[in-house]
């Protein structure tokens, strides 16, 4: 028997499961790995929604030595606890909340973690809002983190 043919997902069916994996998103329900912030907050995540998410996440939780995969903990030091809730609001739903606030923090974690996404969230929005007040640091972000466009 050949594997049937799969026909691309209709906008409506991404929008109901970018929903379904929101509603796991600070639940205990079928988590079993916890990330910690460099400022020791703890989240309990699903790490297949991670490794989907972010070829490095995906990584991270491939590569666990024997301790953490017995304790299932990873620690990012790259990010405090706002920062990674964010992140984590993105890779569950697709949406971030605070984007002016914590720009470029979330930029920074948004380009090693490779969430191509995020980065484009505030890529376009930075390139149409660029003026003589601002000309200075956009240009500076964009550099910093390889913006080409």
């Amino acid at each position: 028997m050949g594997a049937a043919a799969s026909e691309p997902a209709s906008t409506d069916s991404k929008k109901f499961a970018s929903e379904d994996f929101a509603n796991l998103l600070g639940t205990d329900e079928f988590c079993d790995a916890t990330l910690i912030s460099n400022d020791d907050r703890e989240f309990r995540i699903h790490p297949a929604i991670l490794a989907a998410g972010s070829v490095v996440f995906k990584a991270i939780i491939l590569r666990l030595d024997l301790r953490e995969k017995r304790d299932r903990i990873v620690r990012i030091e790259d990010a405090d606890g706002t920062v990674l809730a964010e992140t984590l609001r993105y890779i569950y739903s697709g949406k971030v909340e605070n984007l002016k606030e914590i720009r470029t923090p979330l930029m920074a974690v948004a380009r090693k973690y490779m969430l191509d996404g995020l980065m484009d969230m505030y890529v376009q929005p930075m390139k149409e809002g660029i003026n003589v007040d601002n000309a200075v640091e956009s240009f500076t972000l964009a550099d910093l983190y390889q913006i080409q466009d």
